[in-house]
């Protein structure tokens, strides 16, 4: 064989091999081999897509109980229930257990521990999940419109989270806009060690119905994830945040304040039931004159089909001590439909 013909076909074997050797293998319990790329394991389900497949065509949804043996070749980050984090490539070198090459040694640790896995050299795109849903009712009758928006995006790095999410209610009646609420928040999370973390805010909302014209919000917490597992997070936090505030037609009651801040983050999943319910609650206290504000937020989603899900969602905003003659309270609650990406 010709020497440059010899060295193309070891060249072409050579790349059939990497390939191979790529591409992320999964075991199931009952002894089924997949393989292709890990995307995600989140909540209990492991995303994987199987080779040859696009990204949402052929990604498997995967109960982490019945995978056995998981290899990659990926930079992964991976995180236990009880706050660690690692960063490199993973073997099997048993069933239910990962090996993982760190850039300080091997290190071995039970896969029913592990409760996140992250490819962290992915593009910004794969890094990012996200959902979106919307309810509209329309009464001919009344010329009532009713329209809720619900949007997330979620973007994953190595030791980070940022999640940006808009919520939207709108409400007309016979041509005029009853109620309207629209609330953005941005928010970036690092985790530090022991399941601790750092966390940056930053959120403008408008309430009719509290004839709140804005509301614009910076603040900086640290809270602690208290318990985490493949059916649960429970956290909290607690900081200070800077808060600017307009009234309709109380100009001269806008105001800047300082308060601080305490929350409560409590997730839930049941797999078999596809059942996923959120609640976040925070109290905001006003250091100058002890003003005390209520914001919480929830959702019900049950799972119909792939990548879609109905919500029941429910959100309470409460203002103890609001200018002369506005409403103290505001409450909604909307079923949507929506998709996951």
């Amino acid at each position: 064989m010709h020497a440059g013909c010899k060295w193309m076909l070891l060249g072409c074997l050579s790349l059939l091999a990497w390939r191979a050797a790529a591409e992320d293998l999964v075991v199931l319990a009952n002894g089924n081999r997949m393989s292709g790329t890990v995307r995600e394991l989140s909540r209990g389900e492991l995303q994987f897509t199987v080779a040859g497949a696009g990204r949402g065509r052929g990604t498997l949804e995967i109960d982490w109980g019945n995978v056995a043996m998981l290899e990659s070749a990926q930079q992964l980050e991976i995180e236990t229930a009880s706050g660690e984090r690692f960063l490199g490539t993973i073997t099997a070198p048993a069933s239910f257990m990962l090996e993982i090459a760190t850039d300080v040694g091997m290190k071995t640790i039970p896969m029913p521990d592990v409760v996140r896995i992250t490819p962290i050299e992915a593009r910004f795109r794969e890094r990012t999940t996200g959902s979106l849903d919307l309810g509209l009712d329309f009464l001919s009758a009344s010329d009532e419109l009713d329209w809720t928006l619900n949007a997330e995006a979620r973007n994953r790095k190595a030791g980070s989270l940022t999640t940006v999410s808009l919520s939207s209610l709108v409400r007309r009646h016979d041509g005029r806009t009853t109620q309207q609420r629209n609330d953005l928040q941005i928010g970036s999370r690092l985790f530090l060690d022991n399941r601790w973390f750092v966390l940056g805010l930053f959120e403008i909302e408008e309430d009719l119905e509290l004839d709140l014209d804005l509301r614009a919000l910076l603040g900086a917490a640290m809270g602690r994830t208290l318990t985490q597992s493949n059916r649960a997070v429970f956290a909290l936090y607690g900081g200070l945040d800077l808060v600017h505030e307009e009234f309709l037609g109380t100009s001269s009651l806008d105001e800047d304040r300082i308060e601080a801040l305490g929350a409560v983050e409590w997730d839930w999943f049941d797999l078999g039931a596809d059942l996923t319910l959120s609640i976040e609650a925070t109290t905001y206290v006003a250091l100058d004159d002890g003003r005390v504000r209520f914001e919480l937020d929830g959702s019900l989603r049950r799972d119909i089909a792939s990548n879609m899900y109905l919500s029941l969602n429910v959100f309470e905003s409460y203002n103890d001590d609001p200018p002369e003659g506005l409403e103290k309270s505001d409450f909604g609650l909307s079923l949507t439909i929506g998709r996951v990406f």
